[in-house]
């Protein structure tokens, strides 16, 4: 996608039209000069639907919008939408890093929950939290992407879409010429490649036999590199030491507990297992499409086949296909009915995400255990981890022998009526339908065998899910023209009706002891272990809106919108909430001619919306132990949906015929933002969903667009976009908390985002490690013993090799340590990063020559912090690269007085030393990293053949296009984890960007052919 010039990012005039919905009606033409003004950089026949929901010349509208056509998508290379719109600014995706995974959206930083994503009309977010799953959309099908941003340009749509609307046209065969058969087959394959491995310590702390082979004091064989006991005088057997530490001993740390014993010593074998893991996997997708144009008549059908393996081994990885047909027709001259369906069925191989998983277990193995041993009985990946520490497992092993699976499938249908009553009034019907099932499998068999190499009794779950959603409605349009003394004056009113029902079952039975080998079901499991689940959710929504506007001399446009939106997710008492939208712009290129100046319009608009709550907010909920129901959470009857304001102003600017500019602001107000929070206990529950807090959001948008070069023969056009959002809590009605971040759907491992008045969202507490004398002294309590011969006088201390101010006394000794940080106020847990980013930026260059094209996506996000948790954890069983001091000189006097002499008197530090830094997995500013980061994110070169070139074959083909596409190519940044696009597990991974061991972004190479017929 582009930026500025392409996609076609415009501020929307939202405004009037004299054009009535139909999709046989002559298309309407903006007038002449707008043409040639904006027909450098869009189609003159781009419609923007979104915004009005009424078609509308891409010129004429005054909403912050961006549309992505279809010429834009195929350029890019993209696989989803997901791919289409991580390239839009003011936009985030989520990817949720394992292929095949849900991918989620933000918008200027709010959450994904009130996103609404329509598809030919059809609401795709899910019943049962209303996310949209974006990545479940494949690109081939796409006719153009519409985004609408804020609450300022989708007030129209309701509570679903107080953060944005993103609505999907996709292909229907309206655009080929009369009469003629259209034919497409696309064909790509390729590979995805292991992203860059994480080091490790490659030294241990441990004590080894270093005097050669010899037995010990119980008669084992020990030889060099041997993990062996120190002296113990209470043992019976090895009082004096030197006895072998077998595979389910722990090894016992050196008396200095420095890790500089490297793990090859003597000889001995290491292996990478982050090399073992992971592997090269195949890529590729299949796509062929008909459509055609015969009269009144137009249709598009096509299918799609795609497979993705990822980067793990033993993983079959991620399989779709999808099948989908529109068709329109011209009934009469005044009637069209448009038709649709879609199905698609997809097959997942998955992988656990977070701890316990692959990525988290392959950071606790040690190099000398091989990954791909086998068991003692034969059978290959060896389970048992020879000195287990509590985190350490076979990755290997757990991916060859658990089996998770989850099949999923979904069909959508649509029907849509337009009938033109009157010249000026129209009146449209339509009905919408969707459904989908999901189901979800995780297998470990009997016997499955534990990091000890134990027999395990095996567990087996199984989620059964699925929903349907349909919408209908009515619609009627007039559109008048008329004159005001010398002014021509159109107005279009719409007024519509629309009622949505959406139901969601969930059903989930677990159970954790097999009875019986090799039979994965719950009739061979153990009946006393079984554990049911099961949630059936209704939601039913009614909206009414009016919306009218007025195009006055083609230069001043203004529209207001009031709607009454009613859900059952509102409490009982507040069921019903009004919202309302005005707009306006101004084109002063149409009055005030400057030389060099093509099109100069300011606009302005400002809107309200409201952020549904959760199916269960508003009711009572219990948990049942030991088969009573205990009290958890109080019903709210009066809950409201969170009252989203927010004002919008812009300008764009096309000048000298060549550059396009656009800037956009946004201050966003969100009050009585839905949380749960404690209540008295005299009632016996626990806490409350209420309207609770206010939040503060403001953007900034700057999008350039240029024209390098436009000949017949060569092109080229580059886009610069940016974007920056900060977010304020301005009001909390609860005390100030921590949160996230969340491990799979858990907070208890750790929080650390401060939510709190005038705080920013997405700031990160924790314990800050003292560097100077200056931060030591911010404690009020040191200052006051400061003074020469007091606790804190500065001849105590002394800054170390690390840069921390640490004790002189235990400088160079086995108690070194860091001092945590205490501010003015004496408060221990202080600020210590934010996630947000300075700015978001994005470069897209389109290059043409000839029949050769190259398209190329470089992102660059500046500042803001992530949050390591992928290298915090690891700490706790010394396997951070950091613990390993082999690396560092060897003491000059390894026995005297410190700090000049004794094994740590050249830096060397001990693992207590680095432990103190883990911090209980509590959050220390050690793990606090840079973000920035400068991605070459996409590189796609084609070559075409025109039909002069293959008409020799005789096959009927008009065009052969052939290239290759990088993705994911290089990343230029100072974080030390996979990728500095972390993704979240689960929570709000756009306002935490906290790195929890989740599956990771890698690189991918594919070519492709597409023959056009």
């Amino acid at each position: 996608m582009t930026r500025g010039i392409t996609p076609k990012t415009c501020s929307i005039l939202l405004s009037a039209l004299a054009v009535i919905v139909s999709l046989h009606a002559p298309a309407l033409a903006s007038p002449d000069e707008d043409l040639q003004t904006l027909g450098m950089f869009y189609d003159g026949n781009d419609l923007i639907v979104s915004a009005t929901r009424n078609p509308k010349p891409i010129s004429q509208t005054a909403e912050n919008v961006t549309v992505i056509t279809t010429a834009e998508i195929e350029m890019m290379g993209a696989h989803t939408l997901a791919d289409v719109l991580n390239n839009v600014p003011g936009i985030q995706i989520d990817d949720r890093g394992s292929v095949g995974t849900f991918s989620g959206i933000s918008i200027h930083g709010a959450d994904m929950f009130n996103i609404l994503v329509l598809q030919d009309g059809i609401t795709l977010n899910f019943a049962s939290d209303g996310s949209p799953d974006i990545a479940a959309i494949p690109v081939q099908h796409i006719e153009r992407v519409e985004i609408v941003k804020g609450a300022a340009g989708s007030s129209l749509y309701g509570s679903d879409a107080a953060n944005g609307v993103v609505q999907v046209f996709t292909k229907r065969g309206d655009r080929i010429p009369d009469g003629k058969l259209v034919m497409t087959v696309r064909n790509e394959y390729g590979q995805s490649f292991r992203p860059k491995a994480i080091p490790t310590a490659l030294a241990h702390p441990y004590v080894i036999d270093t005097v050669g082979t010899y037995t010990d004091a119980r008669g084992n064989t020990v030889n060099n590199g041997d993990f062996i006991t120190k002296p113990n005088a209470t043992s019976t057997t090895c009082p004096l030491g030197g006895c072998l530490i077998g595979p389910t001993g722990l090894p016992a740390v050196k008396a200095d507990g420095i890790a500089d014993v490297p793990y090859n010593a003597y000889g001995r074998s290491v292996f990478d297992a982050q090399e073992q893991l992971l592997t090269h996997g195949p890529f590729y997708t299949n796509y062929i499409s008909v459509g055609q144009r015969r009269g009144n008549t137009n249709y598009n059908l096509s299918f799609q086949n795609t497979k993705q393996e990822g980067v793990l081994i033993l993983l079959k990885g991620y399989e779709r296909q999808n099948v989908r047909v529109n068709v329109d027709q011209a009934l009469t001259p005044r009637i069209d009915l448009s038709v649709g369906g879609f199905f698609g069925k997809s097959n997942n191989n998955q992988v656990t995400q977070g701890p316990g998983a692959p990525f988290f277990a392959v950071t606790f193995i040690e190099p000398y255990i091989d990954l791909f041993a086998p068991n003692p009985d034969g059978t290959p990946y060896r389970a048992q981890i020879p000195h287990q520490l509590p985190n350490a497992t076979n990755p290997v092993y757990r991916l060859a022998n658990e089996r998770i699976n989850t099949d999923r499938s979904r069909y959508t249908g649509y029907a849509r009526a337009t009938y033109r009553l009157l010249d000026w009034l129209s009146l449209e019907g339509n009905y919408n339908y969707d459904q989908e099932s999901s189901a979800y499998t995780d297998e470990t068999p009997k016997n499955y065998l534990d990091s000890h190499g134990q027999p395990t009794t095996g567990s087996l779950a199984k989620i059964d899910s699925g929903g349907r959603t349909f919408n209908t409605g009515a619609t009627l349009t007039s559109v008048r023209s008329f004159r005001v003394g010398s002014w021509n004056v159109r107005n279009t009113t719409k007024a519509a009706y629309v009622y949505e029902d959406q139901t969601r079952r969930n059903f989930a039975l677990t159970a954790s002891k097999f009875t019986v080998l090799n039979t994965p079901e719950f009739t061979a499991v153990d009946n006393t272990q079984l554990l049911p689940s099961s949630q059936d959710i209704t939601i039913r929504n009614k909206n009414y809106y009016l919306i009218s506007g007025l195009d006055i001399k083609d230069r001043y446009l203004l529209d207001g919108l009031v709607r009454r939106d009613g859900s059952s997710l509102f409490g009982v008492d507040s069921r019903w909430q009004t919202y309302f939208r005005t707009s306006g712009a101004y084109r002063l290129s149409q009055d005030i001619h400057i030389n060099g100046i093509d099109e100069l319009k300011v606009r302005a608009s400002y809107g309200t919306a409201g952020l549904r709550p959760t199916f269960d907010a508003q009711y009572e909920t219990f948990t049942v132990e030991g088969g009573v129901p205990v009290k958890l959470t109080l019903g709210n009857r009066t809950l409201k949906p969170a009252h989203s304001a927010e004002t919008e102003i812009g300008a764009n600017i096309d000048f000298l015929g060549r550059f396009s500019l656009e800037y956009s602001f946004s201050r966003k107000e969100t009050k009585d933002q839905i949380l749960l929070v404690p209540v008295s206990a005299a009632g016996g529950y626990l806490n409350q969903w209420q309207n609770a807090a206010t939040l503060l959001g403001k953007t900034h948008e700057l999008s350039l667009g240029v024209i390098l070069a436009d000949r017949p023969a060569f092109s080229w056009r580059l886009n610069v976009a940016a974007d920056r959002t900060r977010q304020t809590i301005t009001q909390l009605n609860p005390a100030p908390f921590l949160t996230g971040p969340s491990y799979a759907g858990s907070e208890d491992v750790t929080q650390i985002f401060k939510i709190a008045p005038g705080e920013t969202f997405g700031v990160i507490y924790g314990t800050k490690i003292v560097r100077s004398l200056a931060e030591l002294y911010d404690d009020p309590v040191k200052k006051a013993q400061s003074g020469p011969g007091q606790a804190y006088d500065p001849a105590n201390f002394i800054v170390n090799e690390d840069g921390y101010l640490v004790s002189l006394a235990g400088y160079h000794t086995a108690n070194e340590k860091f001092i945590a940080y205490v501010d003015p106020q004496g408060r221990s847990s202080v600020k210590i990063g934010d996630v947000n980013p300075d700015f978001n930026a994005s470069f897209t260059t389109n290059l043409r020559y000839k029949n050769f094209s190259a398209y190329a996506l470089v992102d660059w996000v500046q500042g803001g912090n992530i949050y390591n948790g992928t290298r915090q954890w690891p700490f706790f069983e010394y396997r951070d690269r950091i613990y390993d001091q082999s690396h560092k000189p060897a003491p000059s006097c390894p026995v005297g007085p410190a700090p000049d002499c004794g094994p740590y008197s050249s830096g060397k530090k001990s693992i207590a030393y680095y432990q103190a830094i883990y911090n209980g997995i509590n959050p220390t500013d050690f793990f606090v990293e840079s973000g920035t980061y400068v991605k070459i994110k996409e590189l796609n070169v084609s070559y075409t053949f025109g039909r002069s070139s293959l008409e020799k074959l005789g096959l009927g083909i008009n065009s052969l296009r052939l290239g290759v596409i990088g993705r994911n190519l290089f990343t230029f940044t100072k974080y030390s984890g996979y990728d500095p696009e972390v993704a979240g597990l689960s929570g709000d991974p756009y306002s935490f960007r906290f790195d929890g061991f989740s599956y990771p972004n890698f690189r991918t190479f594919t070519g492709f052919a597409e023959i056009n017929f």
